[in-house]
C-alpha cells in the first residue's frame, strides 16, 4: 500500500515539475518562433498529466522491493533533477541562438 501512495504522490510531483518545464521551454522556443500564445504552468501541468496518462505506468514503478521511504525519495528526486537538466540544456540552446552561432 505504501508503494501505491508513493507512486501517486510521485506522479503528481513529477507532473508539476514537467508542467513548469513545458511552460518555460514553450515560452523560450515556441512563442517567439511560431507566435503562439504563452503556456501557463497550469496548462503545462495538464499537458504533463495527459502525456503521463498516455504512457501508463512502467514495470519499474509498480514492481520492486523498495520500501515506501526509498520509493518516495527516488520519485521526489528524479523529477526536479530531470527537469532541471532539460531547463539547463534549453537555456544553453537559447543562449546559443541569441549569440548568433
Amino acid at each position: 500500500m505504501s508503494r501505491i501512495a508513493a507512486t501517486v504522490l510521485g506522479l503528481a510531483w513529477s507532473a508539476a515539475w514537467t508542467g513548469l518545464t513545458l511552460s518555460v521551454l514553450w515560452t523560450w522556443f515556441v512563442v517567439p518562433n511560431f507566435q503562439l500564445p504563452h503556456l501557463s504552468i497550469a496548462d503545462g501541468y495538464g499537458i504533463a498529466l495527459i502525456l503521463r496518462a498516455g504512457l501508463g505506468l512502467r514495470d519499474g514503478e509498480i514492481k520492486g522491493s523498495e520500501n515506501f521511504a526509498d520509493a518516495f525519495q527516488t520519485l521526489m528526486l528524479t523529477a526536479p533533477c530531470g527537469c532541471g537538466l532539460f531547463l539547463a540544456l534549453g537555456y544553453a540552446a537559447k543562449a546559443w541562438t541569441k549569440a548568433g552561432i
